[in-house]
């Protein structure tokens, strides 16, 4: 559970492109226009949204250990550990759906951009 990819993953990529010099290209910025320029463009496109995945994954964990402690048995333990391994899994449920076309064209054209970055 420690592995939660959500915290690991966000942790990584912030890491990651405040090191790089390069990092406007990574994120697929146009280095020629101005608004790429400015100073708010990391922490809109980088930042904020890995902040928020390092947040949901932090919250996944603590939702585990309350879940896990507050169990009286086994039964009652897998089902809320289920549901919650399931609402934890809803962004990448969502990101496949994109990739396979389900929310447009444009969506599905920037789904397989991401997958290009990786």
């Amino acid at each position: 559970l420690m592995s939660q990819e959500d915290v690991l993953t966000s942790i990584e990529t912030m890491f990651l492109l405040w090191s790089d010099p390069e990092w406007i290209k990574a994120i697929g910025e146009d280095t020629t226009t101005e608004r790429s320029k400015t100073k708010c463009v990391w922490p809109m496109r980088v930042f904020l949204p890995n902040f928020l995945k390092l947040v949901e994954g932090f919250f996944v964990l603590v939702a585990s250990f309350v879940i896990i402690a507050g169990s009286d048995n086994i039964i009652d333990l897998i089902k809320d550990f289920t549901a919650l391994l399931v609402i934890a899994q809803i962004d990448d449920i969502v990101f496949m759906m994109a990739d396979q076309g389900y929310f447009g064209e444009n969506l599905h054209i920037e789904a397989d951009k991401a997958k290009d970055i990786e």
